[in-house]
């Protein structure tokens, strides 16, 4: 019974090594795996990030081009005002003159007239 126990005792100890040996290699495999999978996850974020930095980056390149188009739209607008203003001014003043130059030779007809039906 002696041989029994101790041959089945040396066959739980062998069995105790081997399932010991097999978790140890399962274990190491696991963290291996954590290991590679932390490295890509923090690979893809990095990449992820960088992406993001270049959008940004992109984004605000187009907000400053469209506020200098806005920017030299609104001076623009503020010439075209001017010229506007100017030519309107130049337009009023030119009628002005020539109404007048009109009435004036409106005014001699009628003298003409009044002095030819005097005589």
């Amino acid at each position: 019974i002696m041989r029994t126990l101790d041959h089945r005792e040396a066959s739980n100890t062998l069995a105790d090594e081997q399932f010991k040996a097999e978790a140890d290699a399962r274990l190491k495999e696991a963290m291996l795996q954590v290991v590679h999978l932390k490295k890509h996850t923090d690979s893809d974020v990095r990449g992820l990030n960088e992406g993001v930095r270049n959008e940004m980056r992109q984004r605000d390149g187009h907000v400053k081009e469209l506020d200098s188009l806005a920017r030299a739209l609104v001076a623009r607008i503020h010439d075209l005002e001017g010229e506007r203003s100017a030519a309107k001014d130049h337009m009023s003043s030119e009628t002005d003159g020539k109404l007048k130059m009109v009435s004036e030779h409106m005014a001699i007809g009628q003298q003409q007239t009044l002095e030819r039906l005097l005589v």
